[in-house]
């Protein structure tokens, strides 16, 4: 099997799997590998400096819970948000803490009336958030 074919391989099967797995993958490869994203020359920005340069007016934003409130009713609204089946909601509930946020996830971000509604759902289970520019 050549390189060209293995990167393939790799590719679908990375194809599969679901936002979570993939951060958690991605997490593993840095540790396994010694990465620190934030020192890759062309990387993302963190998330707080793109908070800072992007416009407010572009309306396109990602909502981040920092702490769990009413756990259940969180759970279910991961799952129901992003997808997620029950374990995998709980799993992530489970991991947030302020350093380490769950970032509801959306393809190009957030509109200002699904945030408003998102925001009241959060707020119904107690927990704490951030908005954030995408």
């Amino acid at each position: 099997m050549n390189n060209e074919t293995k990167s393939k391989d790799i590719v679908e099967s990375l194809k599969s799997l679901n936002v979570m797995e993939l951060d958690k993958l991605i997490k593993e490869l840095q540790e396994q590998f010694g990465i620190d994203s934030s020192q890759l020359v062309g990387s993302a920005p963190s998330a707080a400096v793109a908070e800072e340069s992007t416009p407010a007016s572009s309306g396109l934003q990602v909502v981040k819970i920092t702490s769990v409130g009413n756990k259940i009713n969180l759970i279910k609204l991961i799952k129901e948000t992003c997808g997620l089946g029950l374990g995998e909601a709980k799993t992530a509930v489970e991991g947030i803490t302020e350093s380490n946020p769950f970032v509801i996830p959306s393809k190009g971000g957030l509109k200002e009336d699904d945030i408003k509604e998102l925001i009241k759902k959060i707020e119904a289970t107690e927990s704490k958030f951030t908005k954030a520019a995408a």
